[in-house]
């Protein structure tokens, strides 16, 4: 049985909360639309959180212990539990961000494995290893890393999904990057029309939103084995 500490959850909530700047864009393409069902999700990891907590005395007391309002912070512990099964009774919503969950651990591997293979990189060039080095508040642990690195990638790399789904992302990535070079090219010009792009905006969002839900059922399958 696997053990998600207090401290993972919390990153979790706001790793979902940042997910509505990656998944949601108006009709001009712009960010920071505001998302309802992630401001729901976001709202569940808090909750989830907060139950963990109400039921860990230890954690309890110091959550209390940090708390600017400990009376405030004692209500949203008494409360918790209570708000999450009412939430958890949406199947719909927790299906919703089963996704956005599991599209966020993809996100987060593929981050892990580009940083691993920059410290593989940094093994064999002297000149990459020493801009890492001058970064380094601690050179020894650095060290440590790069020793560490090339087996680690290499378990990683051995979940082929994991690697197919990163590669994927990638290039989404760069599309949607080609697509804002040339969204803002165009609204440069004078024969622009502001109906195509917010037509174009809605397309990404639509393929976007289709693509998603086969990165979650492969992603979830990636967290496993990792």
């Amino acid at each position: 049985m696997h053990f998600i500490s207090i401290a993972a959850i919390f990153l979790g909530a706001l790793a979902i909360g940042c997910a509505a700047k990656d998944h949601e864009r108006n009709s001009n393409g712009t960010d920071d639309a505001f998302n309802p069902t992630v401001h729901a999700c976001n709202k569940m990891a808090k909750l989830t959180a907060l139950s963990e907590i109400a039921a860990n005395q230890t954690e309890t007391d110091r959550f209390l212990s940090r708390a600017k309002n400990q009376t405030k912070a004692q209500g949203e512990l008494d409360g918790a539990a209570a708000k999450l099964q009412a939430m958890s009774a949406n199947a719909t919503l927790v299906g919703t961000c089963q996704v956005v969950d599991a599209h966020e651990e993809l996100k987060a591997s593929c981050k892990q494995m580009a940083k691993l293979q920059k410290l593989v990189d940094a093994s064999s060039n002297s000149t990459l290893k020493q801009e890492l080095l001058d970064k380094a508040k601690n050179q020894t642990k650095i060290d440590e890393k790069i020793a560490s690195a090339s087996s680690k990638l290499q378990s990683m790399r051995s979940n082929t999904t994991l690697v197919t789904e990163c590669s994927s992302l990638e290039q989404e990535k760069q599309a949607q990057n080609a697509e804002k070079g040339t969204s803002a090219s165009a609204s440069s010009s004078p024969s622009s029309s502001p109906s195509s792009s917010a037509t174009s905006g809605a397309e990404t969002i639509a393929v976007g939103k289709a693509a998603l839900g086969l990165l979650a059922t492969i992603a979830i399958g990636a967290a496993t084995l990792l």
